[in-house]
């Protein structure tokens, strides 16, 4: 992105090769092989200064910050599948907010005793597990 030649447009000095080698050392890369790649690498790095001298010129001073980045979304609240289907309604209900807000899920138990769940079984002691 360079000035059209005459524009008046601020130029920036060409990175030097002193300035090219010391960028070299502080990013550990490998110096250029031969006299061509570094006039290249040289080219490259001052139409990059254009570049970033280009951003910088822009006139930002009727630009409000941005204090986030996203869309801002508002809560729907609703429900959840697994809540409509823990309810036994059908999703289209839960959403409509038909459905009741608390949600028992011992009715999903095949057996409850006051409240709590029931299985078989009794406690397993690493005993039985090296049975096993």
């Amino acid at each position: 992105m360079l000035p059209p030649k005459g524009s008046g447009l601020t130029e920036v000095e060409p990175i030097s090769a002193s300035q090219l080698d010391h960028l070299l050392k502080l990013s550990a890369l490998p110096q250029p092989k031969d006299p061509a790649a570094r006039a290249s690498m040289m080219k490259d790095l001052t139409e990059q200064m254009h570049f970033v001298k280009a951003v910088q010129d822009v006139d930002t001073s009727n630009t409000l910050p941005l204090h986030n980045l996203t869309a801002e979304q508002e809560d729907e609240g609703g429900f959840t599948y697994e809540e409509a289907v823990a309810e036994g309604q059908s999703l289209r209900a839960a959403q409509a907010g038909q459905a009741e807000t608390t949600i028992d899920y011992t009715k999903l138990a095949a057996r409850t005793i006051n409240g709590y769940y029931t299985v078989d079984g009794g406690l397993v002691t690493d005993a039985d597990e090296k049975q096993k």
